[in-house]
């Protein structure tokens, strides 16, 4: 037999009980280090509904100042996508989720600065619904999809809506909180206060 991981679409959830600034440094880590081209990419955030403006304020804020250039450059933090087929599909991606009625809150498109190569600004996307292309499909780069939730069932519900099993991270103080979500998760790698 066979044994491949083909893929994933995996899920951060923040409760409220977080210290915010370490969240979203985690949030940030967890989608877009590598430019989001790895497939444990916790490209789904979860976000506590009391938390969820001040948490988005600072997130689309901190996201925004990312230094995107050659990688070579110094304090470079994003470089290019891998090829122009990956550009062309994060960017198709993007605007996809645009269409279906999404809002998204920066980036998806190529930096103004950098007129070659395969760059694009790291997406966050809210007003997003389970049944949205950018819910449920990998895109392999930086694209962040976001949704609130109430209830530590409704986190785990979502998280677990998902062809995929591949990972998923929980961040709360509350470690109790964090052993019963990280038992729920239908994941096989799940981290617990980073990602």
């Amino acid at each position: 037999p066979v044994s491949l991981e083909l893929g994933g679409k995996s899920p951060i959830i923040v409760f409220d009980d977080v210290e915010i600034d370490k969240a979203v440094e985690w949030t940030m880590f967890g989608c877009f280090w590598t430019n989001g081209q790895i497939c444990s990419a916790t490209s789904r955030l979860l976000v506590h509904e009391k938390i969820a403006d001040e948490f988005l304020d600072k997130l689309v804020k901190w996201t925004k100042n990312i230094k995107i250039s050659d990688p070579f450059e110094e304090g470079c933090r994003l470089g290019p996508v891998v090829s122009k087929g990956q550009y062309d599909r994060v960017v198709k991606f993007v605007s996809n989720a645009r269409k279906e009625g999404a809002t998204v809150l920066c980036g998806g498109a190529r930096p103004g600065h950098l007129k070659k190569g395969y760059f694009v600004e790291p997406a966050i996307i809210s007003n997003v619904t389970t049944s949205m292309e950018i819910w449920r499909d990998e895109v392999f780069g930086p694209v962040l999809c976001v949704k609130t939730f109430s209830t530590e069932d409704e986190a785990i519900q979502l998280a677990n809506d998902s062809q995929y099993g591949l990972a998923g991270a929980v961040l709360s103080n509350d470690l109790e909180r964090c052993d019963r979500v990280s038992k729920a998760f239908e994941a096989g790698i799940v981290w617990v206060n980073c990602s």
